[in-house]
């Protein structure tokens, strides 16, 4: 392989381009994507998307999900974490757990569920706190006195 080839394989390799899933399409199972990724169809499981992932109007999406930057033109229903920002447009519904630390709302889209907005790292270690504090509760031995 010449120079020219090497760099011309590498900037293929760094340009993910761009992923579809067609209105017609259904899909189950996981789905790892990177750069922009349009789903037009259905898709059941879980997503991993590395750049954009666009659910365009008509789709219907019932997947854990963890994006870098999510668009909601559907329907879109599950535990989704986000590392960047979600926008929900005017026919964007959403049903499930959200964390993400930006949100965006157009008039008209259709929220109903748990919204945490931290960053998620900090939504992560918020929740082992807590988790460790139960833990030292329930193993606790309660100091009650009483007076005579």
């Amino acid at each position: 392989m010449t120079k020219k080839e090497s760099k011309s394989s590498k900037k293929k390799q760094d340009n993910p381009g761009v992923s579809i899933l067609t209105s017609e399409c259904h899909f189950h199972g996981r789905m790892i994507c990177k750069g922009i990724s349009r789903i037009g169809g259905t898709i059941h499981g879980e997503i991993e998307s590395e750049g954009i992932l666009i659910i365009e109007t008509g789709a219907h999406v019932e997947a854990a999900i963890q994006a870098d930057e999510v668009v909601v033109q559907g329907s879109l229903k599950g535990r989704v974490s986000i590392s960047n920002r979600i926008e929900f447009t005017s026919t964007g519904t959403f049903t499930g757990k959200l964390e993400t630390p930006n949100l965006y709302v157009i008039d008209g889209a259709k929220l109903n569920g748990e919204i945490a907005m931290q960053n998620i790292a900090e939504v992560r270690r918020d929740a082992k706190e807590i988790e460790k504090l139960e833990l030292e509760t329930l193993n606790s031995e309660p100091n009650i006195e009483f007076e005579k």
